[in-house]
């Protein structure tokens, strides 16, 4: 797979030409990149500059006195940066892509922006934006280069063409990898009532029927969700729950079931020999279909899951009559609290497990890059190196750093709660939530051990958050504290589960595919992609057999997928 290669810390060194000393990289448009060696600072410019951007917003992000152009977040760029940002539009996410739709005509685009996959083909395609590689190269910081190569460059890969780089990917955190959450009350219900006859002991070291930190089997995780669905978990005389969560798409309720059975329907996987298979087509894929058929016909799955998208299916957990659910770390913070702010026993919980295979091998979750999007930049502007600066600030750790200290003011006021919304470009680090839940838990392990708590990995701008945690952790009431229950169980127990798959980008299993599509894809993939997702649901409803798997493999092959195949092992990546 062709990655940016990794670069080392530019280092200026200085060359008299002339009475002039600067430092060069590559070239963009025959002209050098050179960083002047005034242009000490890798988070400020030395003189006040100005950027035009596309700001994607939402009104109910500003309060009274505030809007997108005149708040905190802007005064610092100006005081800690010296780059006066200023809107060249502001609009909601519909109107920003129809304004930068219509750029591609009249070549009137902002300064830099952010652009999603189908946006930056078409400004390459239109010759429209900077060749980023080289301010990258002489501007980055490691912390920046860190967060942004974190997963063996991978993120860059859309954006690489022909040696030259034309976005900067727009890094979220990447702890969102689907875990285990589990009704504790209701499972602590169920052992409580004993082992049914015919049924497993699963724990036998405590005398108790299931774990009560979740499955250690593909066999005792199946057993509690038909358990949860069919044994009134949460003891109201009443059948009323499900046991498992399910989405109608290929999301996080619903690849960790295909992941167990080693099956990857979402992936698109590069041979040895060059050319590219569908995983969708492997004959892993039938047992997940088979399990999930037989799950919905039993009722463990509520029939109509095929009307729910991941967040629809997810409430359904918060709603109280689901037992288990697969979703990201946080979602403690909704919808899983509304399970206890509805319950009316005082008992309602959940815990965090991770997923466990039918073979008993590793779990290797389906991972996406964690790029939402690519930041760019428009041929003509005088200094590119501006994006890469306020990257940079983004990126540091550093307490002293300007920036930072400003953040953190501006997010110890309330009103501010949406201020990273503000920010027309932004970053998180990649493992930034990791480093929170390793602070978090050894300050609390600290006060087991001592007395006192060890705070001093905890960062500046995560001590609201820490605050929080603490207060739960030191009277454990949702009622006192339904932030600090949320806050707990994200940080001590759902990003800790995520972590065991791994804390590093290669931790699952990506897609090779992630260039430019093809000719056919553009023209069939939609088709495809259409069948697939219908001829899954159908199966798993119950209205087409598991055995009509080969029949589908072979339409999706002669329906242009097996072209497709063709054309990306011909593309040559």
């Amino acid at each position: 797979m062709k990655v940016l290669k990794k670069i080392g810390t530019v280092l200026l060194a200085s060359v008299l030409t002339l009475g002039m000393v600067a430092c060069g990289s590559t070239t963009q448009d025959d002209k050098p990149v050179v960083r002047d060696p005034s242009d000490t600072s890798d988070y400020k410019m030395n003189e006040m500059t100005t950027i035009n951007v596309g700001l994607s917003w939402n009104a109910d992000w500003y309060y009274d006195g505030i809007d997108h152009q005149n708040n905190p977040v802007y005064d610092l760029y100006r005081s800690a940066e010296n780059i006066n940002v200023v809107n060249k539009f502001a609009l909601p996410w519909d109107g920003y892509s129809q304004q930068i739709t219509s750029g591609f005509i009249t070549g009137d685009i902002p300064d830099a922006f952010f652009a999603d996959q189908s946006m930056l083909d078409e400004l390459i395609r239109n010759d429209l934006i900077v060749d980023m590689k080289p301010y990258y190269d002489l501007w980055a910081t490691d912390e920046l280069k860190e967060t942004l190569e974190y997963n063996d460059g991978k993120n860059f890969a859309y954006a690489e063409r022909d040696g030259k780089l034309y976005g900067i990917p727009a890094i979220s955190d990447d702890c969102d990898r689907p875990i285990l959450w589990i009704r504790s009350d209701w499972l602590a219900n169920l052992n409580a009532k004993g082992v049914p006859a015919g049924e497993t002991m699963y724990d036998k070291e405590n005398n108790l029927r299931f774990h009560t930190d979740g499955p250690k089997t593909i066999e005792e995780f199946w057993d509690m969700a038909y358990a949860f669905a069919l044994e009134d978990p949460d003891n109201d005389g009443v059948k009323n729950t499900y046991g498992l969560s399910l989405s109608k798409y290929l999301d996080d309720l619903s690849l960790p079931i295909f992941n167990a059975y080693g099956a990857y329907p979402d992936v698109i996987q590069k041979q040895e020999d060059g050319s590219y298979k569908n995983l969708a087509l492997e004959p892993e894929v039938k047992e997940a279909l088979r399990v999930l058929q037989t799950a919905v016909k039993d009722k463990v799955i509520p029939t109509d899951y095929y009307n729910w998208d991941g967040q629809a299916a997810l409430s359904k957990a918060g709603n109280g009559v689901i037992g288990m659910a697969f979703a990201v770390p946080y979602s403690p913070l909704w919808p899983l609290n509304n399970a206890l702010s509805n319950d009316k026993t005082g008992k309602a919980d959940w815990i965090a497990a991770p997923m466990i295979t039918a073979d008993g091998s590793e779990f290797i979750p389906s991972r996406t890059l964690n790029a939402t999007g690519y930041y760019v930049v428009r041929k003509g502007y005088e200094h590119p190196e501006v994006v890469i600066k306020m990257l940079n600030n983004m990126a540091s750790r550093d307490p002293e750093n300007e920036w930072y200290q400003g953040m953190y003011e501006v997010n110890s006021d309330p009103q501010n709660s949406n201020a990273i919304n503000w920010m027309p470009i932004r970053l998180d680090r990649s493992t930034v939530n990791f480093e929170r839940s390793s602070a978090f838990i050894k300050a609390i392990d600290a006060k087991n051990e001592t007395g006192e708590y060890d705070i001093s990995d905890i960062d500046l701008g995560d001590m609201p958050t820490w605050e929080l945690v603490k207060r739960y952790e030191e009277n454990r009431s949702f009622t006192d504290s339904p932030q600090g229950w949320a806050y707990w169980k994200t940080f001590m127990e759902g990003v800790p589960v995520a972590k065991s798959y791994g804390d590093n980008g290669s931790a699952g299993i990506y897609t090779d595919w992630i260039y430019p599509p093809t000719k056919t894809l553009k023209s069939k993939g939609p088709s495809l992609e259409t069948m697939t997702n219908t001829f899954r649901i159908n199966v798993i409803s119950g209205k087409r057999s598991v055995d009509d798997f080969d029949q589908f493999v072979e339409d999706w092959l002669n329906g242009g997928g097996g072209q497709i195949l063709l054309e990306m092992e011909k593309a040559g990546y």
